[in-house]
């Protein structure tokens, strides 16, 4: 399974890679952000697990780009969350990223996350703690 976080530089994205790196061995990371330099370390620690894609949440072309391949996108993101969120789905629609009804959009003051859930797909990801 592979993952594109968008706004991968995040307090919050950034738990989410460390505990995905951690605890899901069969889960591989497409990590988005400005400035792809500032998580290096992860993709250096994590070589075969991690590809950085540098850009912006608001445009179209870097984020088809970052989509493909992946099975899921999750946001963390903060700014123009209406134009991010627009951007966003026109690149999940465009690259042929379904959106259903396990999709979660929630809009706190400061946050967009949209998430998902396939859970078929997580269940071939066996998590290192759990049988």
């Amino acid at each position: 399974m592979k993952i594109l976080i968008i706004g991968a530089n995040g307090s919050v994205a950034k738990e989410v890679t460390s505990a995905i790196l951690k605890g899901y061995e069969n889960v591989n990371l497409k990590l988005f952000l400005r400035n792809s330099s500032r998580l290096q370390n992860v993709k250096n620690a994590n070589p075969d697990r991690v590809e950085l894609f540098e850009g912006d949440a608001t445009d179209k072309v870097a984020l088809k780009k970052a989509m493909q391949g992946v099975d899921v996108v999750y946001a963390n993101l903060a700014g123009d969350l209406p134009k991010m969120a627009e951007a966003i789905m026109n690149a999940m629609s465009e690259t042929g990223l379904k959106i259903s009804d396990g999709v979660a959009i929630k809009r706190p003051e400061a946050m967009i996350r949209i998430i998902p859930l396939v859970v078929a797909k997580f269940g071939k990801a066996s998590p290192k703690n759990h049988s």
